[in-house]
């Protein structure tokens, strides 16, 4: 049997908040999937924008190559979604209501495009994003699938819990906000069948230092 796909990309996430000494967010989840799997710890990003860096992330060729950016989209580039789609899987798409994304998930099974555009409006992880990623979970077909999942919570301005707003869980509000994720990814982790699904987590770019 095909193994399942679980892709979560976390906008603006950087790689030394989630490994190494220097960090101060608490990420068991996230530490558990890096003990137990593997840890790219030499990637990087193909451009500093969301649209260039996805268009590379779903089509695995660098930005000269497909065309794509993130005001522009190549309809004649071939993305693993519709590879997958070919080889029998059920494909979904959790992202932002960006025309961009909305393009790239055009011929996806199942999408639910949430509101980021607005940002008075923008429900985030703890506002019913994330129970929408587990309720979609608990109902996925029996077939072999792939669920892609982008989220904004990291991208700034940032919207913090005010239980994670202490320095237990960081330094800085980026930091807290690392943590934050971490716990729904725990959240996300129980709804799936780890013996069968692959689960990838990944960033668009990083952000800005300091």
């Amino acid at each position: 049997m095909e193994p399942n796909v679980f892709l979560l990309t976390i906008d603006s996430l950087r790689a030394d908040k989630i490994f190494g000494n220097a960090r101060t967010s608490l990420t068991s989840h996230i530490d558990r999937l890096i003990k137990n799997g593997t840890c790219f710890t030499q990637a990087i990003s193909t451009a500093d924008g969301t649209g260039i860096s996805l268009g590379s992330l779903f089509t695995a060729s660098y930005p000269f190559t497909t065309g794509i950016t993130h005001f522009k989209f190549n309809p004649k580039a071939v993305t693993y979604f519709q590879i997958f789609k070919n080889n029998g899987y059920h494909i979904c798409a959790t992202i932002p209501d960006i025309s961009f994304l909305l393009k790239f998930t055009e011929n996806v099974d199942e999408k639910d495009p949430y509101i980021y555009d607005n940002r008075r409006a923008w429900l985030k992880l703890g506002g019913g994003i994330g129970q929408l990623i587990i309720d979609k979970l608990e109902k996925m077909p029996k077939t072999p699938w792939l669920y892609y999942v982008l989220l904004e919570d990291l991208h700034t301005p940032f919207f913090m819990p005010k239980e994670f707003d202490s320095e237990k869980y960081g330094e800085t509000d980026y930091e807290r906000m690392v943590s934050y994720i971490d716990l729904w990814i725990g959240k996300f982790l129980e709804k799936i069948d780890l013996s069968n699904t692959v689960v990838i987590i990944s960033a668009d770019h990083g952000d800005h230092i300091p």
